[in-house]
């Protein structure tokens, strides 16, 4: 707890109540202004703020103290009202981000996101996951799930909606549903041998074939009757049905939750990981729930986790090169696809491998070398905060 501040000009001394000072002669309003509005801080985070090790450093410890949704302590930052596990600091920067920008969307997602994250057992996953999603720019759907990718192979046509037909009211709902708009208000219909959308009905050319409203047509695809759209398969074993719309898991016991890079368990990636004919010749956009995943290998350069649940929602298109077609989407977008989502279970609040957010050198280094650097770093503060 602080006892005094004394300034003058650009010299501060901060005294604890315990009598030990902090000094710096490099003071800018920023240092003086977070030092003077935070009459609580501790020791470890004075240091943080008299000896940075950058400009950026600085700037991130004054706008975790700002946050509504982070709190720093003893150099890491948490969410207190999802759990006690440090937030890792890639994931800081991003809430940091949302929050400098009014982004509610990717606040809600990030939150939405820890808080699934935090139910997740596997402590290496839960300490490497964003690492991966951000290394291999995946995105973050509002409700916290994530999307990511993998190939099937066909098992069986449906006998109302053909192959042709689900690929294309998969694609087309899904791009409505992340734009935001209501596919309620949306028309199928076929014509010249294409199959086509439209918003208004009475704009459907009277030779083409009316075949639905775009929600009624993906909720009959997803449905689980005979005549329902494709069945799909997993290229190991082939007994596997995998269907649009349906969750599909294995037992979390017989995943290998190690970061052996390919092992048991539902496989999964990145746009830049799957690649048409790789298991299966079909691509699949899925989602993911945070807390089922139970590998996320961080030492490989391929981009492949795994997981004991995900979710397909579409049908996905490549290139002649084998990749991937697909719009990207910025975290937080709408895909509301389940419609309820359990957020129960056990909060793992243990931490074994805390998050330390870089925001300070070694503290007992030369006081001379760090107030010589010290001028240059507050004025970067400065212009940057």
């Amino acid at each position: 707890m602080i006892k005094n501040i004394f300034r003058l000009k650009n010299e501060l001394v901060v005294t604890m109540e315990n009598g030990k000072e902090f000094k710096t002669s490099s003071c800018t309003d920023d240092l003086y202004n977070t030092v003077k509005d935070n009459k609580d801080i501790t020791e470890d985070e004075l240091n943080c703020l008299f000896y940075p090790t950058t400009a950026e450093a600085v700037s991130r410890f004054i706008n975790v103290k700002k946050s509504s949704i982070l709190k720093l302590k003893n150099n890491s930052a948490y969410i207190p009202s999802i759990s006690n596990l440090t937030v890792p600091q890639m994931l800081v920067d991003r809430i940091i981000e949302a929050e400098n920008t009014n982004n509610e969307d990717a606040l809600t997602a990030y939150k939405n996101f820890w808080t699934l994250l935090s139910l997740n057992p596997n402590e290496s996953v839960r300490n490497n996951l964003f690492w991966f999603l951000d290394k291999w720019n995946m995105s973050i759907c509002k409700s916290g799930l994530i999307i990511a990718y993998r190939n099937v192979w066909l098992k069986e046509e449906g006998l109302k909606y053909n192959q042709e037909l689900t690929d294309f009211i998969s694609c087309q709902y899904y791009r409505y549903k992340t734009s935001k708009k209501n596919p309620e208000n949306t028309f199928v219909y076929s014509y010249n041998n294409t199959y086509k959308v439209c918003d208004d009905i009475d704009n459907i050319p009277d030779e083409a074939i009316y075949i639905g409203n775009l929600k009624n047509l993906y909720e009959s695809i997803i449905s689980t009757n005979d005549d329902a759209g494709t069945v799909y398969t997993d290229n190991r074993t082939h007994t596997m049905e995998i269907r649009l719309g349906h969750i599909v898991s294995i037992p979390r016991k017989d995943c290998d939750e190690s970061q052996v890079s390919c092992s048991r368990g539902l496989h999964a990636g990145a746009k830049g990981w799957l690649k048409n004919n790789y298991c299966g010749n079909i691509g699949l956009k899925i989602l993911i729930n945070p807390t089922d995943i139970c590998s996320v290998p961080k030492e490989d350069n391929y981009g492949k986790m795994r997981t004991c649940a995900y979710y397909p929602i579409q049908i996905i298109k490549f290139d002649r090169n084998g990749d991937v077609i697909d719009d990207g989407v910025q975290d937080g977008f709408e895909a509301d696809f389940i419609n309820k989502i359990s957020y129960e279970g056990t909060i793992n609040n243990v931490d074994n491998d805390n998050y330390v957010l870089c925001i300070a050198d070694n503290f007992n280094q030369n006081k001379e070398k760090i107030y010589k650097k010290l001028k240059n770093i507050a004025q970067s503060i400065k212009r940057k905060v």
